[in-house]
């Protein structure tokens, strides 16, 4: 194998290696049970059993929303709502692209519910 070719290939291999790292760094997912719910003016607030006070500065980091404008606002509170009714799980994809530093209510933008 020649010189140039093992340097392509290494630089392939740090460009794609570069890519994957910025992509998985997007957007954080939290795992947590829902432990409070309130609807306020500008969305759903709700508090999770455990946080991450990087994006979210208040209550230990475990205040999160869902913005009264997003598309899926129903499904999404619905869901809230069906969670923290049976004690399931939900994993919550929280819009951190938007922040340069924490905010006491970052909004998310999906969630999973599991049994």
């Amino acid at each position: 194998m020649s010189v140039i070719s093992k340097n392509i290939k290494r630089t392939l291999l740090l460009v794609i290696g570069l890519t994957l790292s910025t992509l998985s760094s997007a957007d954080p997912w939290l795992t947590a049970n829902v432990a409070q719910l309130y609807p306020s003016v500008d969305g759903y607030v709700f508090m999770t059993s455990n946080g991450n006070s990087e994006f979210s500065s208040c209550s230990g980091g475990k205040r999160f929303k869902v913005a009264l404008d997003h598309p899926n606002y129903d499904a999404l509170v619905g869901t809230l709502l069906l969670a923290f009714s049976t004690d399931s799980t939900i994993k919550i994809n929280i819009d951190g692209e938007q922040y340069t530093s924490p905010v006491c209510a970052p909004t998310i933008n999906r969630l999973l519910m599991y049994k």
